[in-house]
């Protein structure tokens, strides 16, 4: 669970709600933010995105929401992150430590984006999914069901990652490849062109699957 610790106290409050300028998602009513101190790259004066209340964007760090970025529900911001674009955060989504969603890119579910993670371009993270460690899903890409992406793995172009499924060291995930199950992307391996790595199959050292090939509890390399 993602916890926002605010500041205390009216005068450390780092933006206030412009309650005349709202959108509705839903049944939720979203504010436009507007910065009442400078902090970061962040001066006071200048107009965010929109967020439902104070709990989604800490007045703590140099986090941020701005352009059309939204944060709502139970969604939050913290530490660094920032969210920009057309950029959600919502349900229990959680967006920290230099994470960055933005470009159409969703959070939502229980994922996590954090330690210079990224997500844009339709990319999709929920369901537990953790995008970290300069990791990036992008152009349709999807993690979920506690996959992980980290190390600079990618994750792109209809590429899925779920149940427990990990890319990472340069690995990627793309042409609707996808890894589940405990499989591995890594060390530069590649899946791709509707291939499934499951079940403990691992793709690595420059290791390529492709062809609607399916590997199941075993080793591709070089």
């Amino acid at each position: 669970m993602c916890k926002i610790k605010n500041v205390r106290g009216g005068s450390m409050k780092k933006y206030e709600l412009i309650k005349d300028d709202f959108i509705d998602i839903g049944e939720r009513r979203l504010y436009r933010i507007r910065a009442v101190r400078d902090f970061g790259i962040i001066k006071s004066g200048d107009i965010g995105g929109y967020i439902e209340n104070e709990k989604n964007l800490s007045h703590n760090g140099d986090c941020w929401v701005c352009e059309n970025g939204c944060v709502f529900d139970h969604g939050k911001v913290f530490d660094h992150g920032c969210v920009f674009g057309n950029g959600w955060v919502c349900d229990h989504g959680c967006v920290s430590g230099n994470g960055k969603v933005f470009g159409n890119g969703k959070v939502f579910d229980h994922g996590k984006v954090f330690d210079d993670g990224q997500v844009y371009g339709n990319g999709m993270v929920f369901g537990n999914g953790c995008v970290f460690d300069h990791g990036k899903v992008f152009d349709d890409g999807q993690v979920y069901g506690n996959g992980m992406v980290f190390g600079n793995g990618c994750v792109f172009d209809h590429g899925k990652v779920s149940d427990h499924g990990m890319v990472f060291g340069n690995g990627q995930v793309y042409e609707n490849g996808c890894v589940s199950d405990n499989g591995r992307v890594f060390d530069n391996g590649r899946v791709f062109g509707h291939s499934w790595v499951f079940d403990h199959g691992w793709v690595f050292e420059n290791g390529r699957v492709f062809g609607f090939e399916h590997v199941k509890g075993e080793e591709v390399r070089r």
